[in-house]
This record gives structure tokens, C-alpha cells and sequence, in this order.
């Protein structure tokens, strides 16, 4: 689009200007007012050009001296050229109602609606400082998406929760998730991380822990963990708390869906006690979405009696395949009720912008640049992946004689092939540059056993060095922990293209990490292996299969190398396209 027509077609949103200086006037206030002149407006504005132009004739005549309020200016702005608007300018809008959905909700009620009312984003918004983002690779956006939960600072306090006294100031983030934005295709997708997943840095000074845990010491510590354990370069941070998504849903009149059967969770406190379709509040939505030990009551079971119906068996997985379910609802809804509707719209702005947090980078100029290119997307063919764990067995998992509760496990090599493809990437590229991976023999990899399988490094070992991969010392290690074992790829500062090389090369739960101390002088790779590890080789097929977990991929892989002692007890790989179960809510048909 050429400067000259975005001028135009942004001009029809923005305020008039008041004859002069009004001082500001209350979102109460302005909500009144709103409603006020909403309700002076003829009833269709549409049949007669002439009478629109006579009654805001009359008002300007009668009432220039009235204190409007931008909205007051806006509306009357947009209603007064609305009729004379060309058929392509209104198609526009349409469309740019239509891409709020592929952006996921909260980035889409931010965008579109602090669009509609410009004004709101600079005085609602709260943008902090985030370090580690980086520049865009090959023009594209990765805009990491964090659901917080914090409750402290919340205006509704809930004892369903918790309250800030009893549980203080710890934050999490219960909804990790990242939109990719391709300007060049003018394609969008969204990956999901399971908030469970295990890394070796989630804190700083490399402590172990789910990634989840690195939001407690700031949005710059997860986007540290994510860049560095997975390969994906951040360029913007947009979180949500509590407060905003309950406000939300509440703000749009609730929405319906349609559950299969009763679902209860004692945890999140849901509670859906029939079928069909339910009116859910903010607060029964925010239950919906955090439940992650759901119980279902199938026809079979006829008691009413929770301690008989059985749980789902899904982990994290299932919560988020029901998240990307309500937010498609949610962000129809909105579309309906919202995005046209000038009182909806200001009951939005008022609930969702006050509690959003983006970091300082992510300015106006930029979020329309966003909105721009991205008015063509067709939401319907929008990807959405989740990273695809897995669940290692005997219940709440130790390491270092820590108990860390339910935990899961990256699997490769299919991570590594859905972060490629979500990236728009060929595998044999930096997911973090962009630029081609350096050849094994510029690489030097040290290899130690971390699983207390003697043995095991030396095979792991002559599997990389018949890749081309050079090899330095190779030797043994105590367990950390004696249930399972991820294999850790250890790095050094300005290493992460040469561990990527090695990790692409891996099967089994193999996860990056950035820890110069644990790669020794005139290696720039240390691998700690740990439960089924393999190695795998180039071949002419198409398709293989992990031999230890029987995994499929789209790589040209097979498995030459592999662990002493298969991964009994894990669960099968999750499917990164995951679908809904017969116990989750769907949209309403009626």
C-alpha cells in the first residue's frame, strides 16, 4: 500500500481536532457520553446522506462550545464519511477485523481495538524495559505472548486462586506462547510451549526448573530461556494478567460454548455441572482455561460423585488445545459484539489495555506497521503448533533431590522439525540468524554420560564423529537424576549455531542450554547425555522413525546410534497439532 492511500484510509479513524484545548475528560465519563450520543443519532444513518449532514449541521451550530471527548469527535467523524466510504475502504475494515483472530486474542484486542481508538494505547498501555530481544530474521516477527499469574496487584482478588496474601508475589506464566509473523508471505502461526516443559535454565544461574518458572524473575529471563533452549529469536513481549482476562470476557457480555459432557477441576475450581451449551463469566472462563487435572463425567458414569469420574490423561496438552478452542470463541465474540460497536469497543479498551504489559520496543508506528501488512491473512489456514513433549514415568520427577512435581520432556528430533517449520526454516539453517549451520568439522564436542549407562558417551561419541563432527574428551558422569535424564547440548556465549549443529543431529529428549562453565577449553559443545539417546544419519528416504520411541518425523533421519536402555515408561510424543477430546467445549453451532 502506497503512503498516499494509507494516509487516507487511517485518516478516517483518527480525531477531530476541538476548536481548542478541553482538558481530559474520565473514562467514566467519556463512557457516558458515548452512550449519550449514540442514542441522539438518527436511526439509520445510511438511507439519507442529507439528513446525516443536517443533524451534525445542527448540533456543530447549536453546541460549539461542548466539551466532546475524542471519542465523541471520532465517532462522529467515522459515522459522518461512513456512507461516502468506498466499498474497498469498507472491505478493509472487515479484513482487519478478520486478522484479530490469527494474532491470538489478547495481541488482537491490543492492536485492534487500540487502533480504533489510537489514543488509548500510549495513555492505557504499560510498557516496560525487556532485554534479550533481537532483530527480526529475514524481516519476520516472533512476538512472545505470556499469560501471567500474578495476583498480586490484581484488583479482583479471589480466594479460588489464591489471594496475594496467601500465595505473595510469585509469578508464573500459565500461557506461553509465540505468534510468528511473515511479512513477505503475509502468513502468520502460533506455537504453544507446555508450561511444564523441563530446561536446564529456566533461572538464572542455569537453575533447572519448568520453563513456566522463568517468568518469576521477569519477561527478560523467558525470553532468555526460550532464545537459548529452543533457537527462537524474541522481537516483542506481550503479557496479560488475571485482572485483563476476566475484565475481558466480562466486558463482551460472556461468551457461550458447547460442552460435550460435565467437566470438573478442583484445582481451577470449574465446575460444569451439564451438557450443552453454557453461558460462562470471566471468572468461569479464567477456570476453563487454567484447568489442567479436568475430571469428565462420560455417559457411562451416572454419579454425580467426583471421586469416581476420571481424570484426563493429557497433562498440559490438553489445556492448551482447549485454550486455542476458547480463544478462537473468544476472539469471535469480540468480533461480533465488539471492533463496531463504539460501547462495546470502550469497555474493552477500559478492560483489557490497563492490564496488558509490552515492552518499550513494541511502539505505535510499529503495531500499525503490523496491522498493514497483515490485513490480507486468511485466519482459517493460521497454524497453531504445540511443542510436542513427552512424559517421563513414576510421578513427580526429582533432580539434584528436588522435587519439581509433574514435569515433561522435549523430543527430538520432531521438536526441532516443528520449530523449522513454524520458523518458515530449512533444517540446516540458525534458527536464531537465519544463516546457514557451520559444518561438523569446525565443531568440537565433548561428550559425557549423564545417565549412569557406562558406555554410552562412547557410542554417542562415534555416532557424531562418523557425522564429521570432531570429538574431545568423552567420558562419564554422576545421574542427576535417577528417574529419567534429558541430554543437555551445552554451549558457550556465541556458540548457539554450533550446539544447534549438534542438537539437530540428536534423538531422544534433547534440550540447548547456554553455560559457557560446562564446555571445557577447545570444545565449543559439551553433550550430557541422558535417557535413549541416539544419533542420527542422512539418508535417501523421506520418513524414518526413532527406533527408542518409534517417533515420526518429516526429516531424512534414521537412527544409527542408540542408548543402552530404551525409555521405558514414557508416554508416546504429543502431537503438535493436538485436537480437541470428546470431553472438551467447542463452539456453539446455534
Amino acid at each position: 500500500m502506497d503512503s498516499g492511500k494509507r494516509r487516507r484510509y487511517f485518516d478516517v479513524y483518527k480525531p477531530i481536532p476541538s476548536q481548542t484545548h478541553q482538558p481530559r475528560m474520565s473514562a467514566k465519563k467519556r463512557r457516558e457520553q458515548l452512550t449519550q450520543d449514540k442514542n441522539n443519532y438518527p436511526a439509520d444513518l445510511t438511507k439519507s446522506n442529507s439528513q446525516t449532514k443536517s443533524y451534525f449541521l445542527s448540533n456543530d451550530e447549536n453546541n460549539n462550545s461542548v466539551n466532546r471527548s475524542p471519542l465523541d469527535h471520532q465517532l462522529r467523524h467515522k459515522r459522518y464519511h461512513q456512507r461516502q466510504l468506498p466499498n474497498n475502504r469498507k472491505s478493509k475494515h472487515k479484513i482487519l477485523k478478520r486478522v484479530l483472530l490469527s494474532l491470538g486474542v489478547i495481541l488482537a484486542i491490543m492492536i485492534g481495538v487500540g487502533i480504533f481508538y489510537g489514543w488509548s494505547l500510549n495513555n492505557l498501555l504499560k510498557r516496560i524495559s525487556v532485554l534479550g530481544l533481537t532483530s527480526n530474521v529475514g524481516g519476520t516477527e516472533n512476538i512472545l505472548i505470556a499469560g501471567s499469574t500474578t495476583r498480586c496487584g490484581l484488583k479482583f482478588q479471589s480466594t479460588q486462586w489464591g489471594l496475594c496474601s496467601q500465595v505473595g508475589a510469585d509469578e508464573n506464566s500459565d500461557i506461553i506462547m509465540i505468534a510468528h509473523l511473515n511479512p513477505s508471505t503475509h502468513q502468520v502461526s502460533l506455537l504453544s510451549i507446555p508450561r511444564d516443559t523441563f530446561v536446564p535454565n529456566a533461572r538464572s544461574g542455569n537453575q533447572s526448573f519448568k520453563i513456566d518458572a522463568a517468568l518469576y524473575q521477569g519477561p527478560s529471563q523467558l525470553v532468555k530461556a526460550i532464545e537459548e533452549d529452543f533457537g527462537i529469536p524474541i522481537q516483542n513481549y506481550v503479557e496479560v494478567n488475571f485482572d485483563g482476562f476476566v475484565n475481558t470476557v466480562n466486558a463482551i457480555g460472556g461468551i457461550r460454548m458447547d460442552f460435550p459432557m460435565p467437566v470438573y477441576d478442583a484445582y481451577s475450581h470449574l465446575n460444569i455441572t451439564k451438557s450443552g451449551c453454557t453461558e460462562l463469566n470471566g471468572i468461569t472462563a479464567l477456570q476453563l482455561i487454567r484447568a489442567r487435572h479436568l475430571q469428565y463425567k462420560p455417559a457411562s458414569i451416572t454419579t454425580n460423585d467426583k471421586a469416581y469420574w476420571p481424570y484426563e490423561n493429557q497433562s498440559d496438552i490438553g489445556r492448551i488445545a482447549r485454550t486455542h478452542e476458547f480463544m478462537r470463541v473468544l476472539a469471535s465474540t469480540i468480533m461480533k459484539k465488539g471492533i463496531s460497536n463504539p460501547v462495546t469497543d470502550e469497555r474493552i479498551i477500559s478492560s483489557i489495555l490497563p492490564n496488558l504489559t509490552i515492552d518499550s520496543g513494541f511502539n505505535d508506528s510499529k503495531i500499525l506497521r503490523l496491522i498493514e501488512e497483515f490485513h490480507n491473512v486468511n485466519v482459517i489456514n493460521a497454524p497453531e503448533y504445540t511443542l510436542p513433549i513427552a512424559i517421563p514415568p513414576l510421578g513427580p520427577y526429582y533432580f539434584n533431590g528436588v522435587n519439581y512435581g509433574d514435569v515433561v520432556f522435549p523430543v527430538e528430533p520432531t521438536d526441532q522439525s516443528i520449530i523449522n517449520e513454524f520458523l518458515g526454516q530449512p533444517n540446516n539453517v540458525n534458527t536464531m540468524t537465519g544463516k546457514k549451520l557451520p559444518s561438523p568439522s569446525s565443531i568440537t564436542v565433548n561428550v559425557m554420560s549423564g545417565s549412569g549407562h557406562s558406555g554410552q558417551s562412547a557410542q554417542i561419541a562415534s555416532g557424531l564423529n562418523s557425522l564429521g563432527f570432531n570429538i574431545g574428551t568423552v567420558g562419564d558422569l554422576v545421574p542427576q537424576s535417577s528417574q529419567a535424564q534429558e541430554t543437555y547440548v551445552y554451549y558457550k556465549s556465541g556458540d548457539e549455531a554450533q550446539a544447534e549443529a549438534v542438537a539437530k543431529q540428536l534423538t531422544g529428549y534433547v534440550i540447548m542450554a547456554l553455560n559457557s562453565n560446562k564446555v571445557t577449553q577447545g570444545a565449543q559443545v559439551m553433550v550430557i547425555t541422558g535417557t535413549a539417546t541416539g544419533v542420527n544419519a542422512l539418508v535417501t528416504s523421506t520418513s524414518s522413525q526413532n527406533s527408542s520411541r518409534s517417533v515420526s518425523t518429516s526429516l531424512s533421519t534414521s537412527t544409527i546410534v542408540t542408548s543402552a536402555k530404551p525409555s521405558d515408561g514414557f508416554s508416546a510424543p504429543s502431537n503438535p497439532q493436538e485436537g480437541l477430546t470428546p470431553w472438551d467445549p467447542q463452539a456453539c453451532t446455534d
